[in-house]
């Protein structure tokens, strides 16, 4: 979708210096088609060649080497000549005097009709008949004779050793040696940068021609077991919320001290292919950072902050390309961005959703009717509606275009919690509208949008890490629920709990439990192609988690 923004620059951020890197190479179009040619030319695509050497008017005269294109013509291997300068371009008169000599020697040779039938076919020397035609009567005589005479083919003393010489000599300044396989050694040259750059990870499959990770899910989904990196926050600083692309190249974190980030998850460092980061030049706001989100097309990253401020960069440049003061009247809770990327759909601790529209830069909906926070909004049904979930306990479905409350219903928790937040909901992967609701105590639901539920999950005590400061025979307290992620095909789901561990079901049953967090976790996110989660901590640090492979 086409973006009209009006740009807020980045902010520089007080974190380590990094070495400013500047290259500026231009390169020309010319040689981009050479490369081609080059590649259709070795892959024995003759027709592509031929087509796009003619529709550019590029030639590549390129020889494999000089000393046996020389040796070639010194040594009279005309078939293997003509091959090599059939994809050449050749002045006119240069080129007859190669087809010349070949007549000369196939007539040498008493390969008359042979002869005859090249001096028709040869364009160079049906110039002749224009441009010398006292030459070309001389060359019609010598074929139309039934011998051949040296002194009648070769004047001025010439021989035909010194004439393949003169051949040589007039065609060698016309061609030049080109490294075999360019093109493929320039691609992998460049995602070699790439790579050190950290803008793609050893390992991961890359779609070279759209220039990102492929989308290749993993066969088969496994709980992640063991923390792979640990990324620590300032002193005074702590992540609120991570996400990852849909491309699964960055992770992205906002935190308390209003930093975006764009993290390498493979080093837990600052992502080092996006220039912006490495010249310190970060995206923020100046209240602390409660929700991120990626466009499905990983090209932007929405950021809301506690004073309702909503912001959209541009993830390559860390541009601001649309900044809305006003979202909401308060903290911004959970953003989403549409199929298309032209909307963002926020929700705030104003009691409100609301759909922001990019282009027009102007909140073009809002979803009124909780009575308290609406702690988490997503689309369904393909964009058409909206599904908010709010610390009044209740779930409300929208309609998306006309902003109308279709129904409201609630998780179907014991009559004495009725009024238990909801702290989080995730649409399914599976088409089929259902939702994951998530509730500020240790259940959670699979609903459908009509209400009905479909399974609930809650913990194995069994699974459980007692306290630290437990006494023997004390039954583990169940967490509260704070957020929840699903696996790409939906086969296994993490919640993040407010003791600081992580849940891991496989459908609705509790397999396993993270020691991920010292303090309360506060988000957990999950890797769009691999078996990989990311989880934040009020402890001030995020963590990779991946299985034992």
């Amino acid at each position: 979708a086409a973006f009209f923004f009006t740009p807020c620059p980045p902010v520089l951020a007080h974190s380590c210096k990094r070495r400013k890197i500047e290259m500026s190479v231009e390169v020309e179009s010319v040689d981009v088609i050479r490369l081609m040619l080059q590649f259709c030319k070795e892959n024995g695509l003759q027709k592509t060649f031929k087509v796009l050497s003619e529709e550019s008017s590029v030639t590549m005269n390129t020889v494999e080497s000089l000393d046996n294109f020389k040796r070639d013509i010194l040594g009279g291997n005309w078939d293997t000549v003509l091959q090599t300068t059939s994809s050449l371009h050749i002045p006119t008169k240069k080129a007859a005097l190669l087809h010349e000599q070949i007549v000369f020697e196939l007539l040498e040779m008493r390969e008359v009709d042979t002869a005859k039938a090249f001096v028709k076919q040869s364009d160079a020397l049906k110039s002749l008949h224009e441009d010398e035609p006292d030459r070309y009567k001389r060359l019609e005589h010598l074929v139309m004779q039934h011998y051949f005479e040296h002194t009648e083919a070769y004047a001025h003393g010439e021989t035909k050793g010194t004439r393949r010489e003169k051949i040589a000599a007039a065609l060698l300044p016309e061609v030049s040696v080109a490294p075999p396989s360019r093109l493929i050694t320039l691609l992998s040259q460049a995602l070699k940068w790439q790579r050190f750059q950290g803008a793609v990870q050893p390992g991961v499959q890359f779609d070279l021609f759209r220039n990102v990770l492929g989308t290749k899910q993993v066969a088969e989904e496994r709980t992640v077991k063991r923390m792979a990196k640990k990324i620590k926050f300032g002193s005074k600083s702590n992540p609120e919320t991570v996400a990852f692309s849909p491309d699964g190249q960055y992770l992205v974190s906002g935190s308390s001290d209003g930093f975006v980030e764009v993290w390498d998850f493979v080093s837990g460092e600052l992502h080092r292919g996006l220039s912006y980061q490495r010249e310190d030049k970060i995206m923020m706001h100046k209240d602390s950072v409660l929700a991120v989100a990626f466009s499905y097309d990983s090209e932007y990253i929405a950021s809301g902050c506690s004073s309702g401020q909503v912001k959209v960069w541009k993830v390559s440049t860390g541009k601001c390309l649309r900044k809305f003061d006003q979202a909401h009247t308060s903290g911004v809770t959970s953003l989403m961005f549409s199929r298309d990327s032209t909307q963002v759909l926020s929700s705030s601790f104003d009691c409100t959703a609301r759909i922001h529209g990019l282009k027009s830069g102007k909140t073009i909906k809002e979803f009124r009717g909780h009575s308290s926070f609406v702690n988490s909004a997503t689309y369904a049904s393909e964009g058409s509606r909206v599904v908010t979930g709010s610390s009044d306990g209740t779930i409300k479905l929208w309609d998306s275009r006309s902003a109308e409350c279709l129904a409201t219903f609630k998780p179907p928790l014991p009559p004495s919690t009725q009024d238990i937040a909801v702290t989080s909901i995730v649409l399914l992967p599976d088409g089929m509208d259902q939702i994951l609701v998530c509730t500020k105590s240790p259940q959670a639901f699979v609903m459908n949008i009509q209400g009905e539920a479909v399974s609930m999950l809650q913990p194995d005590r069994s699974k459980l890490f007692k306290p630290k400061d437990s006494k023997d025979g004390e039954e583990v307290p169940l967490p509260d629920f704070v957020s929840a992620t699903l696996t790409p095909k939906g086969a296994i789901t993490y919640i993040a709990a407010d003791d600081g561990t992580v849940l891991c079901f496989t459908g609705s049953v509790h397999t396993r439990t993270l020691d991920a967090h010292s303090k309360e976790c506060v988000a957990v996110a999950s890797h769009p192609h691999q078996n990989m989660i990311a989880t934040a901590g009020a402890d001030g640090t995020a963590k990779i988690w991946k299985t034992n492979h």
